[in-house]
């Protein structure tokens, strides 16, 4: 290999780490800034400031701002999505350059545990863990959303079938984000 081929997969790989690194700072301030908010919204529901007037103009304004909070909650699921797909694609990169500057038979511990071995088939991190979490704040504004759209709606069946419509609507975006969005398939930035 030459010099030019070598100092040129050891700026790749000095970038990969700093696009690692930026992934991470993003999808933590993104998915701190989500939680922290509902939290903020879901202990001033507790506290009862949203529920002293149960009059049907109230309860659309509840439910205008869970749909705002919703869709925000699954715009950051989205994102979370994408930032472990190139994160994974980043490490992946980092991994081929190494093996290519240090055989595994070569170094046995000398590096990094993430720079030893092939990525793991194991789904457990923080970032799916977060991603989860928000999943799961997401779903709880839809059970709310559906409480309060079910006294809104007058007819008991439309009703039903609205909250039934909302919930598989949000199980379907779920459904799609992680099966359209992995490493495996074409990144796009």
């Amino acid at each position: 290999m030459s010099t030019i081929d070598k100092d040129f997969l050891k700026e790749v790989f000095k970038e990969a780490n700093s696009h690692i690194r930026a992934t991470d700072r993003k999808s933590l301030a993104v998915s701190g800034a989500f939680i922290g908010l509902f939290s903020i919204y879901l202990s001033s529901v507790a506290v009862g400031r949203w529920s002293n007037n149960s009059d049907s103009l109230t309860l659309v304004v509840h439910v205008a701002v869970q749909a705002f909070f919703l869709s925000i909650g699954i715009c950051i699921y989205i994102m979370q999505q994408w930032y472990r797909a190139w994160k994974e694609h980043y490490i992946e990169i980092c991994l081929n350059i190494r093996k290519q500057f240090m055989p595994d038979s070569d170094y046995p511990g000398v590096l990094p545990y993430w720079l030893r071995h092939e990525l793991p088939e194991s789904r457990m991190s923080v970032d799916n863990l977060l991603k989860s979490l928000t999943g799961i704040v997401n779903f709880v504004l839809v059970f709310i959303m559906s409480y309060n759209l079910l006294e809104i709606i007058i007819d008991r069946k439309l009703g039903i079938l609205v909250v039934a419509m909302l919930i598989l609507s949000y199980v379907g975006m779920i459904y799609l984000a992680d099966r359209n969005i992995q490493k495996k398939r074409t990144l796009f930035a």
